[in-house]
């Protein structure tokens, strides 16, 4: 800012020029009037001419000579001061619209070329703590694993969206028809006027599905990617003009506080697209019972659970022919180096969806094809050919065992329905108080 002060600098001299103007008019004006208002400083040789001859001159007529002198000098003297002063004005104003625009336009120009540093500032990623204790710790345990959730991204959120538009991922238009088939038997069971809560919302594609079958109050959609979140929320704004949003953006995983305009409404949870699966029994409990917590005693919850069914069904819906998963699974990666300042060579993994009979779950891993060496947060980490990284469950559960799961967290299914071919299943729940063991 130093052209700033350049320019306040020049206009403080401009300012004391003008005084000193000033000041020296002021000096004159003082010498006339000590002179008795005539001026021998600008026609001195006026009073020196005047006759001197006593018959014609006389004492009047020097004096009125002397006054006709004294009255000319002073107009003159007040003209020159005016003209003086107005120069000064005209000039001191002049000086100071330059200076003014000559700080206005260096200040502007300042500002300007620190625009594109705090741009670009505003779109440097911040790296999300938990995400950083997330993947250090999963890359430094045996064996590798980095939960799923942090799959979703923008760019992790838009891909999922692709996926669930491929002809292998069954699970979306299967859940979707389930909901079409059999949204008035849901509506009758819930009840109208429920603020409906989305558990993890993405792009909210089944949710018009529900709003339009119960008649809500209100509707909450939770999701941990806030961009995503925002464009979701603004279609459905477009399709619902008069139904109250109230976004939320976290993780879902604990209990969340609801909005206060929502203290006293009857709640309905929705948690489709069988995402329970991504966790583990005891985890799975542990979300569920969260969500008890967040919705209350005598709340209703609406949730999808993928069922199990043949390999050759279950394999292609995560690892298309497309490709689409397996960017999807990569792009983990591309995020660790993007946000935590890592060193990954992303072309050295490759995406691998198995079946683990024994857990009943599908399996993504992130395999390496060739020893490597990188760092994360400029910690060094290695990976032997062959080694995988763990990113994704998913959980596939018959009809007994997705009840006896929302039990145990104190969920009690009160509707089931299913598809044509029994591949997936949509449970409505009640909150209910866990009773005391015998």
């Amino acid at each position: 800012m130093a052209a700033v002060g350049d320019a306040r600098t020049r206009r403080a001299t401009v300012r004391e020029d003008a005084a000193k103007e000033r000041d020296a008019n002021a000096v004159t004006r003082a010498a006339i009037t000590r002179h008795g208002g005539t001026s021998a400083l600008v026609n001195p040789a006026r009073v020196d001419s005047t006759p001197a001859d006593p018959a014609l001159a006389g004492s009047a007529q020097v004096d009125a000579a002397l006054a006709d002198s004294a009255l000319a000098d002073s107009a003159q003297v007040d003209a020159t001061l005016a003209a003086s002063a107005l120069a000064d004005s005209a000039q001191v104003d002049a000086a100071l619209a330059d200076s003014a625009l000559a700080d206005s336009a260096q200040v502007d120009s300042a500002l300007a070329d620190a625009v594109p540093v705090d741009s670009a500032l505003a779109h440097l990623p911040l790296p999300d703590p938990a995400f950083r204790a997330d993947v250090l710790a999963g890359l430094s345990r045996r064996p590798r694993a980095i939960p799923a959730r942090w799959f979703y991204d923008r760019r992790g959120s838009e891909l999922f969206e692709d996926i669930t538009r491929l002809p292998e991922y069954y699970l979306t238009r299967t859940e979707r028809s389930i909901l079409s088939a059999h949204a008035a038997d849901i509506a009758s069971l819930t009840g109208p006027g429920r603020a409906v809560v989305e558990f993890g919302s993405g792009s909210s594609a089944k949710t018009p599905l529900v709003l339009s079958a119960v008649a809500p109050s209100a509707y909450v959609p939770i999701d941990i990617s806030g961009e995503f979140l925002r464009d979701s929320v603004a279609a459905l704004e477009r399709q619902f003009p008069k139904l109250p949003i109230h976004p939320i953006e976290g993780d879902f995983m604990h209990r969340l506080v609801l909005p206060a305009a929502l203290a006293n409404q009857p709640r309905l949870g929705f948690f489709p697209g069988s995402t329970i699966g991504n966790m583990n029994a005891p985890a799975a409990v542990d979300l569920l019972r969260a969500m008890w917590e967040t919705l209350g005693e005598g709340s209703k919850l609406l949730i999808g659970i993928d069922r199990i069914k043949p390999v050759n069904v279950l394999i292609p819906a995560y690892d298309d022919a497309q490709g689409v998963t397996a960017e999807f699974n990569l792009n983990l990666l591309h995020r660790i180096n993007r946000e935590l300042g890592g060193t990954i060579p992303v072309s050295a993994f490759r995406h691998v969806a198995r079946w683990n009979d024994t857990e009943a779950r599908i399996e993504m891993h992130l395999e390496a094809t060739r020893d490597v060496s990188f760092s994360v947060d400029g910690r060094p980490f290695a990976i032997s050919k062959g080694k995988t990284i763990h990113t994704e469950n998913s959980y596939k559960y018959g009809p007994r065992d997705a009840r006896l799961l929302l039990r145990s967290a104190g969920w009690t299914p009160i509707g089931e329905w299913t598809d044509r071919e029994g591949l997936f299943g949509l449970i409505l729940a009640e909150a209910r108080a866990i009773p005391a063991a015998p």
